[in-house]
Order: C-alpha cells, then sequence, then structure tokens
C-alpha cells in the first residue's frame, strides 16, 4: 500500500507485461501508474497523484479526496506519546503514521 498527499494506492507485479501496476483507490476519477521496478512504480504513483492535483488545479475542478471514516480509539498516554514522535521524526500527522501502520497489517 502507497500513501501520498492524502491518497492511497495498490500496486503488484505483472509478469506477463513485467511490469509493476497500480492504481488510487477511493476515489471515482482513475488514476494508474506503473514502472518497471517497484521503486519507479513508487515515484510514479507519486507524480501521477500531483498531476492530477495540478490538473484540477489548472482546470479549476475541485480533486476528489478518498472518503475517511472517523475512528475514536483509547491508548495509553505512553503509546500516544511514542507514536505521535515517531511522526514527527518521519514529518508526517500522527493520523498518517496510523493509517501506515494499520495498512501494513491489513
Amino acid at each position: 500500500m502507497l500513501n501520498y498527499k492524502g491518497y492511497s494506492a495498490s500496486y503488484q507485479y505483472e509478469a506477463e507485461d513485467n511490469l509493476f501496476l497500480g492504481q488510487v483507490l477511493g476515489i471515482d476519477h482513475q488514476i494508474v501508474f506503473e514502472g518497471q521496478t517497484e521503486e519507479e512504480a513508487k515515484e510514479s504513483f507519486r507524480h501521477s497523484v500531483d498531476n492530477y492535483l495540478g490538473y484540477c488545479k489548472k482546470n479549476n475542478i475541485v480533486p476528489q479526496y478518498p472518503k475517511l471514516e472517523k475512528v475514536s480509539i483509547k491508548l495509553p498516554k505512553f503509546c500516544f506519546e511514542k507514536a505521535n514522535q515517531k511522526a514527527k521524526q518521519l514529518g508526517e500527522s500522527v493520523d498518517q503514521f496510523f493509517l501506515d501502520a494499520i495498512q501494513k497489517v491489513l
């Protein structure tokens, strides 16, 4: 699972095409990407999201963002503090940190 600027995507290797192919999830617009290596696919994902947002801005279109569900959880204070500290080290919000952690185990 990939995440960038509020967008998530899945990708997989297609042996027949010798490519990693992927698609942004959770929106009606189709944003696809590919790469010959996994790293190229990840870069292509980020580039595709940037292109989509640029296109929307240029054409005065409100970009679609994935619909998010609000969840409330209770954590011991030390867990939240450690997660918040790690999120800051990674340069992301604590919400994004938790989303990434959950997506890794799903």
